[in-house]
């Protein structure tokens, strides 16, 4: 058990900040996926800052103030820690099982012809999108495991949580994380 630790130490894309206090996976994309989000909360805690060194509050909401920025910069520094810095190894297993995984979401689309013909069928799409179709087996089922995905017994995730694990692994490698791009033409 503890080899397969060691193996999995590193990729790992959920955080303590992203985390319950039972320390599960509380949120279904990590902290640092957003980055937007981030940026809107270093944009506030700036802004925070400027009005606190401004002088114009009272003492009160002057505390109140840098409590809050406080708070924000200690979620911020949560966050970065939390972010994913994939090197050497590491880099190339989650290349490769990032590339493994698109191609069996890929093989599980409906091509974009056969939708624009109308020949894909709607129910059969929300069928896959919903139900455990993807097999996951070796280290992708492992590093899926290890980060909170939903995989079945039979080792299979729905193509919605496949889906999300592949944008991950994509944003972790600064790769477009837009899972049109599988949907072959």
């Amino acid at each position: 058990m503890a080899e397969k630790a060691e193996k999995l130490e590193g990729i790992v894309f959920f955080g303590e900040v992203d985390r319950n206090k039972h320390g599960r996976i509380a949120s279904e994309y990590p902290s640092w996926y957003f980055e937007n989000l981030v940026e809107k909360m270093e944009e506030e805690v700036d802004e925070k800052k400027r009005r606190l060194a401004s002088g114009l509050l009272s003492d009160d909401n002057k505390m109140k103030l840098a409590k809050q920025i406080k708070d924000q910069e200690d979620r911020l520094e949560k966050i970065n820690e939390a972010k994913v810095n994939l090197r050497g190894k590491h880099q190339d297993d989650v290349n490769k099982l990032r590339k493994e995984l698109g191609e069996i979401i890929s093989d599980s689309m409906y091509r974009q012809t056969d939708i624009d013909k109308r020949r894909a069928d709607p129910h059969e799409e929300a069928r896959r999108n919903m139900n455990p179709c993807i097999a996951v087996r070796g280290k992708l089922y492992d590093v899926a495991v290890a980060n909170g995905f939903k995989v079945s017994k039979d080792g299979k995730m729905s193509r919605n949580e496949a889906s999300r694990f592949w944008k991950i692994m994509n944003k972790a490698l600064g790769e477009i994380s837009n899972t049109s791009i599988l949907r072959k033409r």
